[in-house]
């Protein structure tokens, strides 16, 4: 997910697993132009497959709401915020059947120049 510094959230869905490894697995070359300010979360499908006791998904909706709601926040804080709406989602006794695994990395402003 693309996190920009203007709010809007896009999902990047090109080339293939990031935070996972499987020797026939497609990968393809794609491209985003990204901004200081911006935001990438990189996250493994134990996140959107991480169930209630209901057995239902928190899933990709779920997800952008969170988002959404943490756009404000500094990264620390949004990640933080995103754990917590996961957690309160599921509830206390569910438990986890996969790995959650978060990487979050920001673009700073101060990095840039115009030269």
């Amino acid at each position: 997910m693309l996190l920009r510094a203007n709010g809007v959230i896009e999902s990047l869905e090109e080339g293939g697993l990031v935070l996972a490894f499987a020797p026939d697995a497609p990968y393809l070359a794609a491209s985003v132009t990204v901004n200081p300010g911006d935001r990438l979360l990189l996250y493994t499908d134990g996140l959107l497959e991480a169930a209630d006791l209901r057995g239902a998904f928190f899933g990709d909706k779920r997800l952008f709401e969170s988002l959404r709601a943490a756009a404000a926040l500094g990264l620390p804080a949004a990640l933080t915020h995103l754990i917590g709406d996961l957690n309160a989602w599921r509830g206390p006794n569910a438990l986890l059947t996969d790995d959650v695994t978060l990487i979050a990395i920001a673009l700073r402003t101060d990095t840039f120049s115009d030269a």
